[in-house]
Parts: C-alpha cells; sequence; structure tokens
C-alpha cells in the first residue's frame, strides 16, 4: 500500500469536514444574530406602540382637563377622572427611557391617581363639593399641570428615536431620492 492512497483521500475529507464545519457555523451564527436582531425590532416596536398610546392618553387627559395659560388648572370638568390604562400596561415598561421622562410621567400619573381618590370620594355637586376641591387646590397642584411636561418629554423622545444616523444626501426620504435621478 502506497502513501499517496490513504494519505489523500484522509486529506481531502478533514478538509471536507473543516469546510463543512465552517461554512454550518457561521451560517447558525448568521442565523441567531438574525433572530436577535429580529426580537429586539419586535421590543422596540412594542415599546413605541406603549408610548404611543400613552401619548394618546397624557393627550386626552390634557383634552379632558385643559391649563390655562398662566399654568393653572381651568375651572369646570372636575368631575372626569383621569384616564389610566395605558399607564397600567406602560408603566412596568418604561425603565430603558430617560429618567427624565421617567420621573415627569411618575408624577403626572401620581398627581392623577390622587385626584381620581378626590374625585371619588367629593360630592356631586354644590358649595360642598367645590370647598373640598378648592382644599384640595390650594394644598397641591392639579395632575393636569403634570401632563404637558410628561408629554414635552415624550415627544422629545419620539423625535430623538425617529431620527435618521446616517448622514449626508441618505437622510432624504426614498422617493425623493428615486426622483431626482429620472
Amino acid at each position: 500500500m502506497n502513501l499517496a492512497d490513504w494519505l489523500v483521500p484522509l486529506v481531502v475529507a478533514l478538509l471536507t469536514w473543516w469546510l463543512t464545519r465552517s461554512t454550518t457555523d457561521r451560517a447558525i451564527d448568521k442565523q441567531f444574530k438574525a433572530q436577535a436582531e429580529e426580537r429586539l425590532y419586535a421590543e422596540r416596536v412594542k415599546r413605541v406602540r406603549l408610548l404611543r398610546g400613552l401619548l394618546a392618553e397624557i393627550d386626552e387627559n390634557l383634552a379632558a382637563h385643559p391649563v390655562s395659560k398662566e399654568g393653572k388648572p381651568s375651572p369646570g370638568r372636575r368631575e372626569v377622572p383621569y384616564v389610566r390604562e395605558m399607564w397600567a400596561q406602560a408603566k412596568g415598561e418604561i425603565g430603558a427611557l430617560p429618567d427624565s421622562i421617567i420621573r415627569a410621567l411618575h408624577n403626572a400619573y401620581a398627581e392623577a391617581t390622587v385626584v381620581n381618590a378626590l374625585i371619588a370620594r367629593t360630592p356631586a355637586e354644590g358649595p360642598a363639593a367645590e370647598i373640598h376641591f378648592m382644599m384640595f387646590i390650594d394644598g397641591r397642584t392639579d395632575a393636569s399641570l403634570g401632563f404637558p411636561l410628561a408629554r414635552t418629554e415624550l415627544q422629545k423622545w419620539f423625535e430623538l428615536e425617529s431620527m435618521p444616523v446616517s448622514p449626508g444626501p441618505s437622510r432624504r426620504p426614498l422617493f425623493q431620492r428615486l426622483s431626482r435621478r429620472g
């Protein structure tokens, strides 16, 4: 038996095994990276949808409880409680946001909780209701004063998140770039 008779097939087999393994490893790594990116994207989409819902809820609360130009709560509509459904869903998901947004949201919704409790205990109408509410307003701010700040902070975050990262002409939308080639 000649040395070349068994060495060549052995080298070919080892080379084939090595190439197959490295190609398979690269394919598996690529698949894991793609799945991780999909997971991160899905989490980001979920968080953005949740925060957009929260922003809509803040707008609803501001519409129901307007603030005057002087920054004082407007009279009337005091019997309408603040809406808090999206906050119940979102408060566990806001940990990745900047501290200023978290603080503004917590402050606004903490005041909303207090006002909602006050609305639930206040007599429906009459002088007792007015006195009860005015004593509360004198002692602390209305929740509608915290919502504009929370809305501003959240809006800033949305603007920063949607900013394109790449510099130069690629910042233009695709349809504008394609229309100029014509």
